[in-house]
């Protein structure tokens, strides 16, 4: 069968008494372990919303948003946590920077425009650690639980699965890679904080990007060829 193109064919395993015939997955050179049920007749014809080629079900936008919200409060605690001590010092700085302010001699103007370059010499260290520890937490749960489980915690919740859009099975690392690169690598922008600030509207871009693509795939989808698809 080493000729016969990858897809869905007739399990050829021989099924247990009374369970109803499946389907196992032809990587194009062995047969896979993943199996499904056999379709009734025009079961295509009827399907609601677009599918993979293979016929999976494609996540839905608000799914994908759910997903992203419970993964993104997952990350702001280990965020906050690994900041908290630079937050802490730059507390401490801004309030000796106030108080200097207050201490101004009477009569005379404050210098409003050293204040204003101490206060960013204060805060562009901050929004730069912070981007780039955000960065991090991403990119290494991303790839861990995209990799052993195929979705993130967001996704597991409300059903969802990443994959290959051609072929079911486990991401490969460069799939996984490509995805974060594209949806967070915009975050090493960060070390020159001006420019990172002026991208604020990738994500968002990124975010919207499957409301009206035909696969339904977000940026970093198309750049590793990925889908996310419903489970259940």
């Amino acid at each position: 069968m080493t000729d016969v193109p990858a897809g869905w064919y007739p399990d050829p395993a021989m099924p247990y008494p009374g369970q109803p015939p499946t389907q196992r997955y032809w990587d194009g050179g062995s047969w896979t372990m993943h199996v499904a049920p056999v379709p009734w007749p025009y079961a295509a014809q009827v399907a609601s919303g677009p599918t993979t080629p293979d016929g999976v079900p494609l996540a839905g936008w608000w799914q994908r948003v759910g997903a992203f919200v419970i993964d993104s409060l997952v990350i702001s605690v280990v965020n906050v946590i690994v900041t908290l001590p630079l937050q802490i010092s730059m507390q401490r700085k801004m309030q000796a920077l106030v108080a200097r302010l207050d201490t101004t001699e009477p009569g005379r103007t404050p210098d409003f425009g050293r204040f204003v370059r101490d206060y960013l010499d204060i805060l562009l260290p901050l929004i730069t650690w912070s981007a780039l520890a955000t960065l991090a937490g991403w990119a290494i749960y991303s790839a861990l639980m995209l990799r052993f489980k195929g979705a993130t915690l967001g996704k597991m919740v409300v059903g969802l699965q990443v994959r290959l859009r051609e072929r079911p099975g486990q991401l490969p690392w460069s799939a996984i890679g490509l995805r974060i690169l594209v949806q967070f690598g915009y975050l090493l922008s960060a070390v020159v904080p001006l420019l990172y600030l002026s991208l604020f509207w990738y994500p968002y871009l990124d975010c919207l990007w499957p409301l009206w693509d035909k696969k339904r795939q977000a940026l970093h989808d198309k750049a590793a060829r990925t889908n996310v698809v419903r489970i259940r």
